[in-house]
């Protein structure tokens, strides 16, 4: 059996936002492009922004992050990279305050904090697959706004929503942002595919496509935002990290397993690198007593060390010109 391991950004491949809803999804909303999936209302996702990178001469990436405070975005790991390592803040652009990718705003990048254990001597560990974005504060709104971590339970058979502008059926960007449901798998079907995968409280969420058939995400829309909705408020549940597809099969296979990274898991950090307090970070409180952004210096040693190991070939996509 040949498996595939996709990242979700532009430059290593990506499937996996399927996320968490209990939202009203608009009938005239469904896309024809993205596989059973809906474009998103600037109302829904207001947390939701669009990142990019650019290394070499003419490089550019597409990924995606949340605004989890007025001054910090959190993202996948593995888009802040490139060629076995990080890139300068000022290769990263943020825009925000719409759904349509041509109508945002830019902020001003200051700095990108990876946890210190995703990249080591060049390799990357999938389970750490996490980076907090500093950007100058921006002003919120109903276009712009925080989401809070979720601190609560996720069990097998879990309903999320994820989104992101990455790949659609007709093998483009999408302009607009969209979003597809989906359901969190038993711990033996994520484990296969993934051997360092603990449970949905770990530090990674899995999700099944067979669970939620033809419902995919693609290409682009790794570091997005996948949410559960408890009674009418959404909560960060996950970031998009990386997929498995076991027989190599299209974004949307049947038997694709999808892997986001567990904020909650790694509030610790989280909290330390931004000075804001786990209080503030989940919604149990409406302002920070931190003293500013920190870096977190030391090793997180009550959390595993291990890499995670997956059978895999990486597919790179074509490099974007960039101007």
């Amino acid at each position: 059996m040949s498996i595939k391991l996709f990242l979700a950004s532009i430059v290593g491949l990506v499937y996996a936002l399927q996320a968490a809803t209990g939202l009203a999804i608009p009938q005239d909303s469904v896309s024809k492009r993205i596989v059973n999936g809906f474009y998103m209302p600037n109302a829904f996702a207001p947390y939701a922004v669009y990142l990019t990178n650019r290394y070499g001469a003419t490089g550019m990436s597409v990924c995606g992050g949340t605004i989890i405070s007025p001054d910090y975005v959190l993202t996948a790991g593995h888009c802040v990279i490139s060629g076995g390592k990080y890139l300068p803040a000022s290769n990263i652009t943020i825009s925000y305050g719409s759904q349509d990718s041509s109508k945002q705003t830019k902020a001003t990048t200051l700095k990108v904090t990876a946890h210190p254990k995703f990249l080591i001597n060049g390799k990357m560990d999938l389970a750490y697959d996490l980076a907090l974005v500093k950007i100058k504060t921006i002003s919120l709104s109903t276009n712009t706004a925080r989401v809070p971590i979720y601190a609560g339970a996720i069990d097998a058979g879990q309903n999320l929503m994820a989104m992101g502008w990455g790949i659609t059926q007709a093998d483009s960007l999408s302009q607009i942002l969209q979003g597809v449901v989906v359901t969190t798998g038993d711990v033996a079907t994520c484990k296969a595919s993934n051997s360092e995968f603990q449970s949905q409280n770990g530090p990674q969420l899995c999700t099944l496509t067979k669970l939620t058939p033809g419902q995919s995400t693609c290409v682009g829309d790794s570091g997005t935002s996948v949410v559960i909705s408890q009674g009418s408020t959404q909560y960060l549940a996950g970031s998009v990290s990386f997929s498995v597809i076991p027989n190599g099969g299209a974004c949307n296979s049947d038997d694709g397993v999808r892997y986001f990274i567990h904020p909650h898991y790694y509030i610790e950090f989280i909290a330390a690198t931004t000075g804001l307090t786990q209080a503030y970070l989940t919604g149990t409180a409406t302002s920070s007593s931190g003293n500013g952004a920190k870096e977190l210096e030391a090793d997180l040693s009550n959390k595993s060390n291990n890499v995670v190991i997956v059978t895999e070939t990486v597919y790179h996509t074509p490099v974007f010109s960039y101007s």
